[in-house]
């Protein structure tokens, strides 16, 4: 009998064996990479004799310093954009322009194709993209949980028409502005100070003791009480509120706080039938509370899950 933790770990739908044999697609069609062959012998070890045989800050490090070599300065400029050296800076680079594919036709050299291919595999989230849901050209997008604005300003490069980065936590306001300006999108990206939720009142946001990208409304984040007072709406009362005319796609990583926001939406979920791109990994129970909320709403999407997310779309 095959003991459980190997089991675990060689099941062909577990993470670790996606991982492996992607690293292994990678060495084969790249023999020669000394840093690719490194990773895959990593896996190789961790795949046969456990979690202690990868260090997977070391790879990450290693693919960052491959692809940009000269990172060191306060402000950061690839391709086109210029962002905040911020100390979360990397990982939400890496799932949202590298992992989502929007970065690699900068690069002609291999080993730094290759560094982006094993950024992609080790992305914990992934891009608010998949095969059915698409951010398109004129979309209308909400960012729920705008964070520095580095999803906000990727939908720019799809051409939307607008963007509204909703961000209710102070602190991170203040780089998500300054990546804004930097970026001279005052008139595509507007920030809203505000979070989402099923009502229109003040909540309590738990702060993360760990980095800024966490706080939340719905799960308590440390140990010391060390919150923020902060306003939410529902998206339905803020978007005829303002005049919105419609919506087209919403993206939604706000820490548990999910399925209240759609159920703030309702409306918008039936009216407008915006594509979805929705985070499920915070609470136990998120991809059926969430399906099902989206389903009640409207009963015409289709809903597919990944490990971390949801999409769903209501086909033409």
């Amino acid at each position: 009998m095959i003991p459980e933790n190997i089991e675990t770990r060689i099941s062909p739908n577990g993470r670790l064996y996606k991982q492996l044999r992607l690293i292994k697609q990678i060495v084969k069609e790249n023999p020669d990479s000394q840093y690719a062959n490194r990773v895959l012998n990593q896996f190789r070890r961790k795949f046969w004799l456990g979690s202690s045989q990868v260090n997977y800050y070391e790879i990450f490090t290693e693919a960052w310093s491959i692809i940009f070599p000269e990172f060191v300065s306060e402000l950061i400029e690839i391709g086109d954009l210029r962002f905040v050296n911020d100390s979360a800076f990397k990982s939400e680079y890496t799932d949202i322009f590298i992992a989502g594919g929007a970065i690699v036709s900068q690069f002609s050299e291999n080993e730094k194709l290759i560094a982006c291919k094993v950024l992609t595999l080790l992305s914990d989230e992934g891009p608010y993209e998949s095969d059915s849901v698409k951010i398109e050209k004129d979309d209308i997008v909400i960012d729920a949980g705008a964070n520095m604005g580095l999803f906000s300003l990727f939908c720019l490069e799809k051409k939307v028409k607008n963007v509204y980065a909703f961000e209710p936590q102070k602190a991170v306001i203040k780089i998500l502005e300054k990546n804004l300006l930097l970026n001279d999108t005052a008139n595509l990206i507007k920030t809203v100070p505000f979070g989402l939720s099923d009502n229109n009142k003040d909540y309590i946001l738990s702060l993360s003791n760990s980095g800024h990208a966490a706080g939340s409304i719905a799960i308590q984040r440390n140990e010391t009480n060390h919150t923020e007072e902060i306003h939410c709406v529902t998206l339905d009362t803020w978007v005829k509120n303002n005049n919105i005319s419609r919506v087209d796609f919403i993206k939604a990583d706000i820490e548990g706080a999910e399925r209240n926001m759609l159920l703030g939406a309702t409306e918008i979920l039936s009216k407008f039938a915006p594509r979805l791109a929705i985070c499920t990994y915070h609470l136990p129970d998120d991809p059926t509370v969430l399906e099902n909320i989206i389903i009640m709403a409207n009963p015409k999407y289709i809903v597919e899950h990944t490990s971390h997310k949801l999409f769903a779309y209501v086909p033409n």
